[in-house]
């Protein structure tokens, strides 16, 4: 490899750290400061609108911090907003992002009061295919 193959590899790597230091810090900040809660919530459908359904494929497109969905119960849910909040922290919930969590989330014991409290964060339903949990 040549010297200026070699600087400019090095380069890039520096700047790829400096680029995560910095989107670990606003992460970091946006959580300490609650800014999570700003993002705009989902939009509730019209009453008697069916509900949009999703396929795992359209799901694990939604796999990031920024845009993070999980289905549970043959549910889809965007959890993007709820990420800072989760009582277990971000890393849990981006474990399964863009995944079925339903084992992942009964495993650990939660209430039906949790799913429950999940309502306002369903964009939709799983596809009928490839439903586990529902008849």
């Amino acid at each position: 490899m040549t010297q200026g193959m070699a600087d400019s590899v090095g380069e890039r790597s520096s700047t790829k750290q400096v680029l995560q230091m910095a989107v670990s810090t606003l992460d970091t900040l946006s959580t300490l400061l609650g800014l999570t809660v700003l993002s705009e919530p989902a939009r509730p459908r019209a009453a008697g609108a069916p509900a949009p359904v999703f396929t795992l494929d359209q799901v694990a497109e939604h796999c990031w911090r920024d845009d993070c969905w999980v289905v549970l119960y043959d549910r889809v849910y965007d959890v993007t907003r709820f990420l800072g909040l989760h009582p277990g922290g971000a890393d849990i919930l981006l474990e399964n992002a863009g995944r079925d969590a339903t084992s992942a989330f009964h495993g650990v014991g939660h209430s039906p009061a949790a799913a429950d409290a999940m309502r306002p964060y369903q964009v939709g339903l799983l596809a009928a295919h490839q439903c586990m949990w529902t008849k």
